[in-house]
């Protein structure tokens, strides 16, 4: 299994869209945007961002061990996180 090291515009706004679908958005005591996310909506946009990121259809993702998943996961939020860095610059 590979992950590409390659985090497109599209797959950023997939993520993005499954992750706060439906979540409820709001400002705290200080005016700063706070965001209630389902866990349910984190879990399919994780599972998005893994098969997008990989060749594993959901039935692989479904059969790995969760520390398997996790390492993965990780693995995609690193490449993630440096995209996101790249963007600020």
């Amino acid at each position: 299994m590979e992950i590409k090291n390659k985090y497109t515009r599209r797959i950023d706004r997939e993520y993005n869209a499954i992750l706060f679908e439906g979540s409820d958005f709001g400002t705290d005591s200080n005016g700063n945007v706070k965001a209630n996310i389902s866990p349910n909506q984190m879990q399919l946009a994780n599972d998005y961002l893994v098969k997008e990121m990989t060749d594993l259809s959901q039935n692989d993702l479904d059969n790995l061990e969760s520390f398997e998943y996790e390492k993965i996961l990780a693995n995609i939020n690193e490449i993630k996180s440096k995209w996101s860095s790249q963007k600020k610059n």
